[in-house]
């Protein structure tokens, strides 16, 4: 039924679409294996594979309408209850031609998590509506802002339920060294229907990026965050598991660095790492409830990572398909926690394969 009213909607957005309009449509097959994937709390073991379908279909007018459909479906190595299906139906306007010194975007997304063993009762679905917008103050100057709306629900845990506000602002500057220099601000809330105090987080992020020739760039982003407030619900501890505990603030630094690289036969790669250092803060709530947290107010975690990414694509001749599109990534990531739960030393490899039919 959920398939039926997703597709049904979606249709409804083709048919209200421009006859004048490029079609995309692909289809990817996907597997990976990650140490600890969900820290093993299920049980479902470290590999998985994904099977997905996407479709969009843009018009040609000065102000573009989008219209997607992506599908995807995750199958565990233990074929067990947390197999899933999302459906992510999408629509938007946007005007970002290059001689414009303005341009802008809104784009609506709809994504239902629904998982295939009916003994599972986690099924989620959220909405986002995400605004943008940039200006050349001059040829080198721009300025961006972006408002994003998330509504987060699910069918059997209303605690869980709750709506994030994000709101961000960028000053980006293009050098004739081939540099770019950015630098922003960005304010997100998170409110749950319970009732619960809202959690609140300020970030501030500085990144450079430099084009060393025409096969070859890199950059560097530092983040730093505050974050405050909130009394997390006690049934994601049982439900959003894991090494990263999402509802959780934290304040603290992390950094990435990357190489961009277009190797022989027209490969591109990227390598980069990252570092962070979080101070993670526990309410008296959670406290209270959980006799492990008794004696903890917070934790402390610093680690890094290194990724590699391969991709190629092929246009081809046949009549059946335009192109086919080939992916490698694999890297490491190491925690280190004053709370051991929160300790992990992972690998993780990802391989994918994306044919577009037209």
């Amino acid at each position: 039924m959920k398939l039926i009213r997703a597709l049904v909607f979606f249709l409804f957005l083709v048919v209200c679409g421009s006859a004048d309009a490029y079609e995309n449509l692909s289809v990817g097959l996907g597997g990976g294996y990650g140490g600890n994937l969900f820290a093993d709390s299920f049980q479902i073991g470290n590999s998985y594979l994904t099977n997905s379908l996407s479709f969009s279909s843009v018009n040609f007018q000065a102000v573009k309408f989008r219209l997607q459909y992506d599908l995807s479906y995750t199958n565990y190595n233990t074929d067990n209850f947390i197999n899933n299906v999302i459906h992510t139906p999408g629509i938007a306007l946007y005007n970002r031609d290059r001689d414009r010194r303005f341009k802008w975007g809104i784009n609506a997304l709809a994504t239902l998590k629904d998982y295939v063993d009916k003994n599972s009762n986690f099924d989620n679905y959220r909405f986002f509506g995400i605004a943008d917008a940039s200006y050349y103050i001059k040829p080198f100057l721009q300025a961006k802002a972006l408002y994003k709306f998330t509504r987060s629900r699910y069918d059997n845990y209303a605690s869980l339920d709750n709506i994030e506000h994000w709101v961000e602002a960028e000053l980006v500057a293009t050098l004739p060294s081939k540099s770019t220099i950015r630098g922003g601000a960005r304010y997100g809330v998170r409110q749950f229907d319970e009732e619960l105090i809202a959690f609140h987080w300020y970030d501030t992020e500085f990144g450079f990026s430099q084009s060393l020739d025409a096969r070859t760039g890199l950059g560097i982003t530092c983040l730093r965050r505050w974050s405050k407030g909130g009394t997390r619900p006690l049934s994601s501890y049982y439900i959003i598991s894991g090494i990263t505990s999402f509802w959780d603030p934290w304040k603290g630094d992390q950094a990435e660095i990357f190489v961009k690289r277009i190797l022989p036969s027209g490969v591109l790669s990227r390598l980069e790492a990252g570092y962070w250092n979080r101070r993670f803060t526990y309410d008296d709530i959670l406290r209270a409830q959980l006799g492990w947290l008794d004696d903890r107010y917070g934790r402390r975690d610093e680690g890094w990572t290194i990724r590699i990414e391969i991709n190629r694509q092929q246009n081809l001749a046949w009549r059946i398909a335009r192109s086919i599109k080939i992916g490698l990534a694999g890297g490491y990531s190491s925690n280190g926690s004053d709370d051991p739960y929160y300790e992990y030393n992972n690998f993780a490899a990802q391989t994918m394969i994306e044919i577009q039919i037209f």
